[in-house]
């Protein structure tokens, strides 16, 4: 099978949007029903020990005054983390190796990236899962949150995304009945993936 060259604009990428959805996906729904649970139930006995303490301004409702400072101090917080992360976001996409659209190029022996300033080569047993992410991106994943984005509209022409993620998986089983039949965990140099 030949290789596929993809186009990548980093650009275009949410890099922020996509480690939510990792996140998401590893953890599942719990974490977060456990932190919504541990939040009340913080709440209610915030709001038992007051009474206990100071019973007298619990019923005169002025434990509600104490409240406002403290929920306005979060929401400060939280707003202003996020202009940071936001901040930091687009300093990560808009550095100088990044500027400029960058290309993957798979093949039966690996992953090779292309940049202006690096490149780099990966065989598909560094790949533990391909995830489809939206309408227009697969993931190519190295970990639970780290990952190779292909975008969709950089594929050649005649290439589909089903076409592209069936040939992936052919590498990807070649590559593990390779290993599985008594390959080396160390890549040769006949091994690796060409760069250049």
């Amino acid at each position: 099978m030949s290789a596929i060259e993809i186009r990548r604009d980093w650009s275009r990428i949410d890099h922020a949007a996509i480690a939510r959805f990792l996140a998401r996906r590893f953890y599942g729904p719990v974490p977060r029903i456990l932190v919504m649970v541990a939040g009340v139930a913080a709440f209610g006995a915030g709001l038992l020990l007051a009474r206990a303490l100071h019973p007298a301004s619990f019923v005169h409702a002025r434990w509600v005054a104490g409240l406002v400072p403290v929920s306005f101090m979060l929401a400060s917080v939280h707003f202003l983390n996020g202009i940071w992360r936001r901040k930091l976001s687009r300093a990560v996409v808009g550095a100088p190796f990044r500027r400029e659209n960058r290309k993957v190029i798979l093949s039966a022996r690996g992953i090779c990236e292309f940049g202006p300033n690096d490149g780099s080569a990966l065989n598909w047993r560094h790949v533990s899962d391909v995830v489809p992410y939206g309408k227009d991106t697969v993931l190519l994943l190295l970990s639970p949150l780290e990952y190779i984005p292909l975008q969709m509209d950089g594929l050649p022409p005649g290439v589909s995304r089903d076409a592209l993620l069936e040939r992936i998986a052919g590498w990807r089983s070649a590559a593990r009945a390779g290993a599985g039949a008594g390959a080396s965990a160390a890549q040769t140099p006949a091994d690796q993936p060409q760069v250049g």
